[in-house]
């Protein structure tokens, strides 16, 4: 398949086969992505990168992913001292995880500054200095590096994180649809992942004036589904905050009443809805009953214990955040 790109002025081909996805920008670079990177981030990558910059300066790019293990996030950049012909391209190759792939497109003008507007230079940032002798290698220091959004409060993505559809304007009565927000989503997923993180976190809330059923229904469960199917495909796990106990600013809650004698019930229900049924990988919690109330201590250490009993025994070693 051939196409143009009018965003760069350049005449790009496509290759597909079972091993590899090359996308070539003629006589300037080349993109070659191995089958070892996780789909999700090729595709994304490869759109990227034919809307950055054109470059004067020739390169070819390689990215593979070369680490044994799900749980190696190191990466590496690195390329060739260049020749002193202009014209013979600068071989550069990534290689680990998704984080160096957009580490690559940082250098070649396509930046992650903020979360929803990703910034592509209007020219390219390219030269032979950037590019050239290329010895990149980092690893992270911390194992778990996540990104909590605060969805108790408004923000941009609160009703489609919740599977809800928003209200665009309550005077007109306009609705933007939970799919029609997905891409907005997917940005937020990819500037986590070019910023280092390996996993995402939001209160999932309830309100008693959404229609019956749905707080716990079918559509909401399918609908998160949607989202976290979304984190995995680049690379990112799933948290739900859900509190146990406290219903402080429409916190979805496990148990309805400290007295409820069926609470072990009540926890194994909610914890199965989220990881079996909405996808989720990890889970935050909350103390308390509302910001100012608790339980006694031990109950509150009961219901803590329990909950991450489960976690860890019942639902594929997945142990509960602090």
């Amino acid at each position: 398949m051939i196409f143009s790109n009018p965003a760069t002025s350049l005449l790009l081909a496509i290759f597909v086969n079972s091993d590899l996805l090359s996308v070539k920008a003629l006589d300037v670079s080349t993109l070659t992505i191995s089958d070892s990177v996780l789909p999700g981030i090729a595709s994304r990558v490869t759109e990227w990168y034919d809307q950055a910059p054109a470059s004067n300066i020739p390169f070819t790019v390689t990215i593979t992913n070369t680490n044994d293990s799900p749980n190696d996030e190191s990466y590496s950049i690195k390329s060739f001292p260049c020749s002193d012909d202009d014209s013979s391209p600068v071989d550069i190759i990534v290689s680990g995880s998704q984080h160096g792939a957009y580490a690559l497109l940082e250098l070649i003008g396509v930046t992650f500054m903020h979360p929803l507007e990703p910034t592509i230079f209007k020219s390219s940032p390219v030269t032979r200095e950037t590019i050239c002798d290329l010895n990149i290698n980092t690893s992270p220091h911390w194992p778990e590096r996540g990104w909590h959004y605060n969805t108790l409060h408004p923000l941009e993505l609160t009703e489609v994180l919740n599977g809800l559809d928003a209200m665009d304007s309550p005077l007109k009565g306009e609705i933007e649809t939970f799919e029609s927000m997905l891409p907005q989503v997917d940005l937020f997923f990819q500037w986590c992942i070019a910023n280092g993180q390996n996993y995402v976190q939001w209160v999932l809330l309830n309100d008693k004036n959404w229609e019956d059923g749905f707080v716990d229904g079918y559509l909401r469960k399918e609908r998160l589904k949607v989202i976290t199917d979304m984190a995995h495909d680049v690379g990112l796990r799933a948290s739900a905050d859900v509190t146990i106990a406290l219903k402080q600013q429409h916190s979805w809650h496990m148990i309805n009443s400290a007295r409820d004698k069926n609470w072990q019930e009540q926890i194994d229900g909610r914890l199965d809805w989220l990881f079996n049924g909405a996808g989720f990988d990890m889970l935050g919690t909350e103390s308390g009953t509302t910001e100012f109330t608790h339980p006694s201590c031990e109950t509150m250490v009961g219901w803590m214990n329990y909950t991450a009993m489960l976690c860890d025994e019942k639902y594929v070693g997945r142990a509960s955040e602090p």
